[in-house]
């Protein structure tokens, strides 16, 4: 019992290091021609921990999709360096159909699906405070396989602008948006 308290501190003290930052981030993007939006959050611990969380949320018409995830990635090298790293996480989706039929009187017919997934990611990044940074990735969930890159510039000490694509062979996805560290 002693050696798993003594792990979990060893744990507890790995993540609440005083060298960390935090990054917020919203996005504007479109896939498809379906526009939506993507709200973030990337936590990096010791300079080699990232941790991950999102949600997106697109809609269009009688249809709505949203997804959350939350992600663990560990670097081989300090990030603020570039490194490469891997990592893993769990994504929900919820895909949402509707159809009201002429005459109805506004009653609609409704369809939801959800499901959950887990991922692996691979990938280069260099994330620092000054000048540009980047991060190239593949992700693979569900036996299908997704490449992207997303930059990020200063514009002043705390805020910056964003730029991604990505695509998976038959979506292609574009985003820009703004991002804040604190």
């Amino acid at each position: 019992m002693h050696k798993i308290g003594f792990v979990l501190l060893l744990i507890f003290t790995t993540f609440s290091n005083a060298a960390s930052v935090q990054l917020a981030n919203a996005n504007i993007a479109n896939v498809d021609k379906t526009t939506g939006y993507n709200l973030g959050y990337v936590g990096i611990n010791n300079n080699q921990y990232v941790t991950t969380l999102s949600y997106s949320s697109f809609s269009e018409d009688n249809w709505r999709s949203s997804s959350f995830s939350a992600g663990f990635n560990y670097s081989f090298q300090p990030v603020n360096l570039g490194s490469f790293y891997m990592g893993v996480g769990m994504s929900s989706n919820s895909n949402k159909a509707w159809i009201t039929p002429p005459g109805s009187n506004n009653l609609s017919i409704r369809r939801s699906v959800s499901d959950q997934s887990s991922f692996t990611r691979v990938g280069y990044t260099k994330m620092s405070l000054m000048g540009i940074a980047y991060d190239y990735s593949v992700v693979n969930m569900d036996g299908k396989t997704s490449v992207g890159a997303s930059w990020r510039g200063a514009i002043n000490r705390g805020f910056g602008w964003l730029f991604g694509v990505s695509s998976d062979g038959d979506d292609e996805v574009i985003s820009t948006g703004i991002s804040m560290i604190f």
